[in-house]
């Protein structure tokens, strides 16, 4: 009886030292991604909202020197700029959000992986050195005790493999993406993750990760379109490499991109303005009884090939000038 109760608190001390040990971890990998999340949504915020202020002040100004360029007054410059500005940082803004919230779950998710896989090799070198410590007391040879180090390194890591995978999906899942593109594609863009989700097969993560047979891969039952590929039986790489292709190419977006397509946003929001500039400008001319500035009726239309040539008589004129100065 007091053998069994030895045995009985030796096997209740080792499941409540692993509890402990996995609850540690646990507290470890949470404030590892915590930390990561932040530091990089800190980051790309700052990014984001240097990129978004930039484009709006450059779209301003262009929009300004249009304006002025046309003859516009200089209250009619400043409206045309604050208006391209206001239309640039409300374009961008949620821009910068989704990039700022992507940089936070990708950074998230290399910590939990880089936590998970530092505490699956930890456990695979402490059984190691068990197996060799036991395997030298036993009066074994030195390379019988590096076999058995080794042993114990490799059935820890096989082991760990499984668990591992669990942890894995169930931030997966908080993520809203199969294990696969968490592990794989986090790093990718949002349209880039979505559309590798949908052209997986709806078990991939079992075939990638838990030794699932090809032959019982469940297929999308989706229609495979333009822009949304579908992996099946008759695609001829690994659906992996296919989908994860295919994506990319239907969505060819980068970073800066994804802080905001500042250069569209900026040439859409000067447009904006000085579209604003000129319907005010005709309707003004309109008043006065005069042609309006732009249409096929329009002064620049009468008189463009006029302006034109004076153009460039005043062009040879300043190079003539120039010629003088010199000689």
């Amino acid at each position: 009886m007091a053998g069994a109760s030895a045995i009985g608190g030796s096997v209740a001390d080792q499941l409540a030292q692993r509890a402990l040990r996995e609850a540690l971890e646990k507290a470890a990998r949470e404030a590892a991604q915590t930390a990561a999340r932040e530091a990089a949504e800190r980051a790309a915020r700052e990014a984001a909202e240097a990129a978004a202020t930039k484009a709006a002040r450059e779209a301003g100004e262009k929009a300004a020197r249009e304006a002025a360029e046309a003859g516009a007054s200089e209250a009619a410059q400043q409206a045309a700029k604050e208006t391209a500005e206001k239309a640039v940082r409300e374009a961008t803004e949620g821009a910068v959000e989704q990039a700022v919230k992507e940089a936070g779950e990708i950074a998230a998710a290399k910590a939990i992986k880089k936590s998970v896989s530092e505490a699956s090799e930890k456990a695979a070198k402490e059984a190691g050195e068990k197996a060799a410590k036991e395997a030298a007391e036993a009066g074994a040879s030195e390379s019988a005790q590096k076999a058995a180090r080794e042993s114990a390194e490799n059935a820890s890591r096989n082991a760990a493999k499984k668990s591992n995978f669990a942890k894995y999906a169930q931030y997966a899942a908080a993520a809203g993406v199969s294990t696969y593109v968490y592990l794989e594609m986090m790093e990718e863009e949002a349209e880039v993750k979505a559309c590798i989700d949908k052209c997986l097969p709806t078990n991939f993560d079992a075939y990638k990760y838990e030794g699932l047979d090809k032959s019982d891969l469940e297929y999308s039952l989706i229609t495979p379109s333009d822009t949304q590929p579908v992996c099946n039986d008759e695609t001829e790489a690994e659906c992996d490499i296919h989908c994860q292709a295919t994506c990319e190419e239907l969505h060819e977006t980068g970073l800066l991109d994804k802080l905001g397509p500042v250069g569209d946003l900026a040439e859409e929001a000067r447009d904006a303005a000085t579209n604003v500039f000129t319907d005010g400008l005709d309707a003004g001319l309109e008043a006065l009884g005069l042609p309006p500035l732009t249409g096929p009726d329009g002064l620049l239309a009468k008189f463009g090939n006029a302006m034109k040539i004076g153009g460039i008589i005043c062009l040879f004129l300043c190079l003539v000038y120039i010629l003088f100065m010199v000689f």
